[in-house]
Parts: structure tokens; sequence; C-alpha cells
């Protein structure tokens, strides 16, 4: 966590003994001894051992960040009923069963990137460290044996069930005449036929449940020690006999904090083994890359309880996938400057824009971490502010002037410096690079989707992720007569954008082929969606055949048409200005992988917000764009003429053609809008006046009133003249934009 360094503050772990927030004061200064009940080895591990592994692995993590030499203790309990048990049904010898899952709970666990701990003791191997305190309890008169079990005496510890949950106390313990108070609990219990067992002063036998724990953390981090953790449902009995044994059997003894994590529900009932609800970690890693998972059981502040539901592992991988999407357009982005960073960063200064992005991802991530560790704010805020800056720097970085360039890489370098920093923090940060990660995400979006590589080509559109972008597909029925097109985007904004597109009859399929193929040359560069809502919509065809979109998210800010109208006097300069380089971006894109969009216009222009401010323009719609040289048929043509005839440029109107510079035609034509608030020619003129114009060699009215810069700019875009109008190079180059950026 090199590029975290600064002022530390106080860690505040909620303490479940006291019952609120207090700042950790470790008991030897500078180091901390933590222990964490792990698992019962006799299944493959649940969600709920998950929750508490990933859970303490972040505590463990920022405890190593806040500098402490951290020894951490997690157990594994392979001796007790639940193995024997299973064992049983399994007809396998106990111990070997609860080694082979012990050895897959650990396989996991680094799938989950959960970092080693410090020991990780198994109860089978510490018989003698178990009797020895079992001795020493009944020699102080707090435990008894009968005939050959040995038992607690609750009554020798006046505070029992009384320290962390006094509502349960009583509960959960096995009814047997022979215990002086039926609260007590089992320390050692006798061996029976075809059950492993130890010698014991006691006879034969092997431990309950709960001395395990007291022996091993007094073994590995002495009776006195920092940090106990586990779920909460181990607060009763679990942890409350701990307390118990541990005081009476060492006179100086004691855990200053006491952590529980909050349950896993499904369908509001506690997830667990007993109840038969149980969701493998191995389920969930079929379908869900590991740090998926890992991510959503992080989405929650740790003491919370958690509801299982695919829909946040859905958001969860959507969240994943817009941060590396982020961060390999970045690597592409700055893959050009990589002998300039190492020859001349540390003699270039950031921008003092990137430099309080970088304070303020410190500043919100420490804030968080340590008030009682706050996972669930950790990538929102401050950390979203770093990747819309990423995300709008990649786009300003193309058309960068030179005095700016190196200045730009080495902002975002460190930025991104700080946002991994973050995801390592959290254990986020994949190992893979972002394109292998990616690739791993991929091939999990397909496994759910009941889709293979194979299936998609079959249908002759190979699926492509597009440099890691875009994850999307087109599968048709066996008589092609209904196709699915399904494309998922991620926008630097941190938007996730799901398009789902179901087409009836076998004509409509060659245009939803079209669509398609424009969308994978774009590579994922532009938001292609229809931006209706979040509802199910139907619209006919000029053939008559239905096609219903589904918009499961869609871009939450609306059109740039209706932000237009909600601003009757007009957009401010500096937001025309924003907003206009990013719509020239973005046809930049479209001509160079050979289309021509032909239909930009206000309502095809979408918003992104992001924390209230608006941070990203996308062009959407390509169902009317073509090829560089296509020929376009008059039909075409008219329609769009009748639909929106104010962006129709002269000579698609007088010659029937669609040139590049049909695209800058319309730029100016929105550039206009946004300042007016009114379309570039008046209400009044129909199609047939607006063509008398382009005859008479009529362009739209430029008011005067517009800044001298941006009255040039669209003057160079409104030339009657295709050829005379500015292309991009030289738009993205003009003063309008160019004075905005510096």
């Amino acid at each position: 966590m090199s590029n975290m360094e600064m002022e530390k503050r106080e860690l505040t772990l909620y303490n479940t003994r006291t019952q609120q927030k207090e700042v950790v004061k470790p008991i030897n200064p500078g180091k901390i001894r933590m222990y964490l009940c792990g698992i019962s080895a006799y299944g493959l591990s649940h969600l709920g051992h998950a929750r508490a592994a990933v859970s303490f692995d972040v505590l463990y993590r920022y405890l190593k960040h806040l500098g402490y030499e951290v020894t951490y203790v997690r157990n594994f309990t392979d001796v007790d009923d639940k193995v024997i048990n299973r064992a049983k049904e399994c007809g396998e010898n106990p111990l070997d069963l609860s080694s082979r899952f012990c050895d897959e709970y650990l396989v996991d666990m680094g799938a989950l990137q959960c970092l080693l701990p410090t020991h990780q003791p198994r109860v089978s191997d510490h018989m003698e460290h178990i009797i020895k305190m079992i001795e020493t309890i009944i020699a102080k008169d707090c435990g008894y044996e009968v005939r050959g079990d040995v038992f607690f005496s609750v009554d020798k510890s006046p505070n029992y069930g009384q320290v962390l949950d006094h509502t349960r106390a009583g509960e959960r313990v096995a009814a047997d005449p022979r215990k002086r108070n039926p609260a007590d609990f089992a320390l050692w219990k006798a061996a029976k036929p075809d059950e492993p067992s130890w010698e014991s002063p006691w006879g034969p036998g092997r431990p309950g449940w709960h001395i395990e724990c007291s022996a091993m953390s007094s073994l590995y981090l002495s009776p006195r020690f920092d940090i106990h953790g586990g779920g909460s449902d181990l607060k009763f009995p679990h942890h409350e006999n701990e307390i118990a044994q541990t005081c009476a059997a060492c006179d100086d003894s004691g855990v200053t904090y006491w952590l529980h994590n909050g349950i896993l529900t499904k369908d509001n009932v506690k997830m667990g083994s007993s109840l038969g609800n149980v969701v493998t970690i191995r389920d969930i890693m079929a379908k869900y890359h590991p740090l998926v998972l890992r991510h959503f059981l992080i989405s929650a502040h740790y003491r919370s309880p958690l509801s299982f539901s695919v829909l946040q592992l859905e958001r969860s991988s959507d969240t994943l996938l817009s941060i590396y999407q982020t961060l390999q357009s970045l690597t592409e982005a700055l893959s050009p400057h990589q002998e300039a960073i190492s020859r001349d960063g540390t003699e270039t200064d950031q921008t003092a824009k990137a430099k309080a992005i970088i304070k303020n991802v410190k500043s919100h991530f420490e804030t968080q971490m340590s008030d009682d560790l706050n996972t669930a704010k950790l990538l929102s805020g401050s950390f979203q502010d770093a990747m819309g800056f990423i995300s709008t720097s990649i786009i300003k970085l193309k058309t960068s002037q030179k005095k700016h360039l190196m200045s730009m890489v080495v902002s975002l370098s460190e930025v991104e410096k700080a946002v991994r920093d973050v995801l390592d923090m959290l254990g986020l940060l994949t190992p893979l690079t972002y394109a292998d990660f990616l690739k791993e995400l991929k091939q999990k979006a397909l496994a759910r989707a009941k889709l293979g590589e194979e299936e998609v080509s079959e249908n002759k559109l190979v699926f492509e992720s597009n440099d890691g972008r875009v994850v999307c597909h087109l599968a048709s029925d066996k008589d092609k007569k209904t196709s699915i097109e399904v494309m998922d985007f991620a926008t630097p904004a941190g938007n996730i954008v799901r398009y789902v597109r179901k087409t009836f009859g076998s004509s409509e399929l060659a245009a939803a082929e079209k669509e398609f193929r424009v969308m994978k040359s774009l590579r994922g560069a532009i938001g292609v969606i229809q931006c209706k809502g979040d509802s199910i919509h139907e619209r006919k065809t000029y053939l008559g055949e239905k096609v219903y979109v589904i918009f499961m998210e869609y871009a939450r800010g609306g059109t740039l048409g209706a932000m237009i109208k909600l601003h009757p006097k007009g957009l401010p300069p500096a937001t025309v200005s924003k907003w206009t380089r990013m719509i020239l971006v973005a046809l930049k894109s479209i001509h160079e992988a050979g289309f021509i969009h032909g239909d930009l216009h206000a309502q095809n222009v979408l918003l992104f917000p992001r924390e209230g401010e608006l941070e990203e323009v996308r062009i959407s719609d390509f169902g009317a764009s073509v090829e560089l040289g296509e020929n376009v048929s008059w039909w075409s043509l008219d329609s769009r003429f009748l639909a929106c005839p104010d962006i129709m440029s002269p000579e698609s109107v007088l010659k029937g053609m669609l040139v590049e510079a049909h695209d800058i035609w319309a730029v100016g034509c929105v550039v206009l809008q946004m300042f007016t608030n009114k379309p570039p020619w008046p209400n009044s003129y129909r199609t047939s006046k607006i063509e008398s114009c382009f005859l008479l060699n009529v362009a739209p009215t430029v008011p005067p009133t517009l800044p001298d810069t941006a009255r040039d700019f669209v003057r160079l875009c409104l030339k009657l003249d295709p050829e005379e109008r500015a292309t991009i190079p030289q738009l993205l180059d003009h003063p309008f934009l160019s004075d905005q950026e510096a």
C-alpha cells in the first residue's frame, strides 16, 4: 500500500462485549494478536463461512496497512459430532474426511484472495494442550468428571451467559441428568464405538466443541490477546463458553475486542448447514468469478445481515466489470507513453485535479476503514470520482495539446496507483492482467447464460469482448425467425447499460445483425442503446414486424434533448464545449470503424450522471448508420427526413447521399440547439421549406449572442458544401474546445 501513505486515523471497532465502538489500543504496542473461529470441516464451505473469512481478511489487511505486526490464527475443527456423522454416511475415516475438506476450504480461500493466517491449527493436532487445560479447570473446581465425560460447571462462572449475549443463556445444551446444572457443557466426551478417540486421565474420548478454541488461542496468542472474531451466531453458546473456560483455566486471561460479523440469509432465513439451505462457495464460483463473490460479501457493512440474491451478485459483477474495463482502457491509452513515463515521469508534475483526486481517495479510504471497517462505501464517492477522472482523461488524451500531454499521462498513472491500492486493500485487485481478468468475467457470463463459444459461433456471430469493453451475443433459433441480442456496456462514468433486443421475423434479423456488426466494429467505445426507460417497449418496423426492446438499466440522465428542454435560456458555454468534445470523439470512433451515424440529433445523445454531476455523453441508436461508401436508398433518407428534418444536411436532401461531413452538419445543429433551446430551423418550417432553403443556398442562422469562438465553430460545421466543412480533428483543435480544455 505504498501509494496510500498518509496520516492514518485511529482505528475504531465495534466491541460486542461493550456494545460500542472503541479505539483499538493493542496490549503490546505495535503488535496485534487476533483469533478467528474457523470451520467444522465436514463438507464444502458455504457462503456464511466465506463471509466470516473475507470480513476478517479485510481487517487483517488493514491492520497490516496500519503498520501492526499481526499474528492471525484461524482454526479448523476436524473432530466433532458433525464430522463423525458425515464420515459414517460416507463410509470414510473421520480424520481423512475432515482433512480433505480442510484442503478444499483452503482452495476456496485462495480463490477469494484471503491471505493465509499466521497459524491454522487443527484440533486433532492439539489434544495434549486441550487435555492440560481441562485438567487445570478441574483442579480449580470449575469442572467435574462423570463416567468418562467432563463438564464445565457454569455455577462457578458468575457472569456466565451475560458477557456477550445474555438473552440466550441456557440455549443449545444437551439434556443430561448427570449434570449439576442443566446449562453445564461438555469439555470432554467419553469414547463411543467406531469413533475416533484419544487417551486422557478420564479414559479414551475426544474434546467438546468449545474447549478447542480456548486451548489453541491460549497456545498461539497467550490467554490474553487483542481480537477474537466469528459469526454473530457464535456469540452464544460458543464464545460465552470460551470466555468461561479460559477465565477458569488462566489467571490472566481475556480478549480486549470481540468482533462478530452479521449472518448471511437466504429468503429471510439464516443460511446454515443444519437448515439445509446453504449455497456453497463452489456453487457460486461455478457461475461467477471469485472476486465477484468477494465484492458481494463486502458490499454491506460486516456487522449487518446480508441477504443472498442473484441480483446482488449481478450488481457486483457489473461493478467489477466497469472498474476493470476502465482500467483496461487506461492501459491501452497509456501504452504508447510508457517509455516517456519511465524517462520523464519523475520530472513531470501531476495536474492539480489529479492531486486533489488522489488526496480524496486516500482520505476517503482511511475515513471509512478506520470507522469500523465500513467497506460498503469504499467504492463510491471519491473512488468513483477517480474512475470518472480516468475515463474523461482518456478521451482528452486522444486530442490533448502537446504541452499538456505528459502531465496528463503522469496524472493518469498516479490516479491508477491510488485506485489499485484501494482494490488491493479490499482484496479485489486481480493478479492477472486487466484483459485476462475481463476474459474470465466473460467466460463466467457465458456459463450463466448457458452459452458456449461454439453455440454462439453456430449462429455465424463470434462472441467478442471487444478488448474487455462489451459483452454481447446474437443467438437465433433454427428457423432464423427469432433472434435475441444481448449487449452489456460499462461506461466510463460507472453506469452499466444492459440492452436486450428480441426481433421477430427473418427480414428484421438482417437489420439486427447489421446493428450488431456496427457495435462490434466500434470496439465498445460508444453506448449503443435506445434510451426509452426501464420497461418493455414495442415498435413497428417498416416491414410490420415487432421488435421488443428491454432496458434493464439505461442512461439515467435521459437524453440531451430532454436536458435542453430544462434550460429555456440554453446551456452554459462550458457545458456545451465539454459535451461537444465527447460527441466529436464518439463520432471519430464511428468514422474510424468505417461507418456514418447518419441520425445524430439531441434525442440520440445520452447523458450519464455520477454522484449528481453529469460526467459522460454517449451517442446512441445506430439503426440508421451506413458504411462509408454504401449506397443509400432514397426511401431510407426520406424516412429520416420525415422523422427529423432539421438535422438533415443539404447533400442528403438534395443529392440523396450520406458522407462523413453529414455527421459534422448534425453536430453544428446540436450545438445550436444546446445554446438556444431551439431547433436549427424555425418550428414553422416544414420539410419542403427546408429543402427550398438548401436550393437557395440558405443555411440555419447562427445567433450573434453566441460567444465568438462558438459562432465560428458552428459556421465551420454548417457549411453548405460538405467539402468545405471542418473535419473532426480540426474541430477538436478549435479554440471553442481547446480554450475550454486549457
